[in-house]
């Protein structure tokens, strides 16, 4: 199978605000949805999800009602719903716990490991987390225990092997 000598396009990928602006604009020139999409460069199908998520509900002359597409609005959506689709940390949710872990490590200087192993063996706390998570909130630098605090996670010096080639 011969490569190809060009990079293709990459596919699935989030409209942007300025291609929103240019199915408002294109809108407005009253271009079916067929063309819109081509002239864009999505799936039909993801022109009507957008018009879906950017249309308004507007009062025009004499009251009467019309739908008319905001490419604003169709962001400020996307944006608010993109803000919402993470889940939240379980570090509130397991803030006791949290806060039993960091004392562990930096008065008994046990590691996380041992922490959450006994934890879950003994029953001590309704919501906990896992050995990898606490790790992560110290990575992240969500917790007062750093890098240095830990037994077995402190930065190890890398040695260069200064082999001359032969």
């Amino acid at each position: 199978m011969a490569q190809k000598e060009y990079t293709t396009k990459r596919r699935y990928h989030h409209l942007t605000r300025e291609k929103r602006a240019q199915i408002e604009i294109l809108l407005q020139l009253k271009l079916s949805k067929s063309q819109i999409a081509r002239e864009v460069g999505i799936a039909r199908s993801t022109l009507y999800n957008e018009l879906a998520r950017g249309s308004v509900k507007q009062l025009g002359r004499e009251l009467k009602p019309y739908i008319r597409y905001f490419g604003d609005t169709g962001q400020s959506v996307y944006e608010k719903r993109r803000k919402n689709s993470h889940t939240p940390k379980k570090l509130i949710k397991a803030g006791a716990f949290v806060r039993f872990a960091v004392k562990q490590v930096l008065i008994e200087k046990l590691s996380p490991d041992t922490i959450c192993g006994s934890a879950k063996r003994n029953g001590d706390f309704q919501e906990t987390v896992c050995t990898k998570t606490l790790y992560n909130y110290v990575q992240q630098g969500l917790l007062k225990v750093r890098n240095i605090d830990l037994v077995l996670c402190q930065e190890k010096v890398q040695v260069k092997n200064d082999l001359a080639p032969m």
